[in-house]
């Protein structure tokens, strides 16, 4: 039992000093949301409190303002998260487009 609770002490201590050094050089993600409207007040919310720099992330939140532009770019690897309507995603799945996450 000491020996878990020292291996969970060490282990703890190593990622508290870890996330200290890393803490310069957050990892950069881009978000996108494709529409103006109450379905999206959480994308809002997350910009306006700038809560993924409160966890540890670089986050650029863009604004596009067509569906189907907006599944383009998340399919090329331009944008890792979109929140956006479902006929521009489901008319992508069927033409054959795959996600690369």
């Amino acid at each position: 039992m000491l020996r878990l609770r020292l291996f969970t002490i060490v282990g703890l201590t190593a990622v508290t000093l870890t996330g200290v050094a890393h803490a310069q050089s957050l990892p950069k993600i881009r978000v996108a949301y494709t529409s103006i409207g109450i379905q999206f007040d959480p994308v809002y919310i997350m910009k306006e409190l700038d809560l993924p720099r409160k966890y540890g992330v670089d986050a650029e939140i863009l604004f596009v303002p067509v569906s189907s532009r907006a599944i383009q770019a998340a399919l090329a690897g331009e944008i890792q998260f979109i929140t956006s309507g479902g006929v521009a995603n489901i008319n992508a799945n069927v033409n054959g487009a795959t996600s690369s996450a």
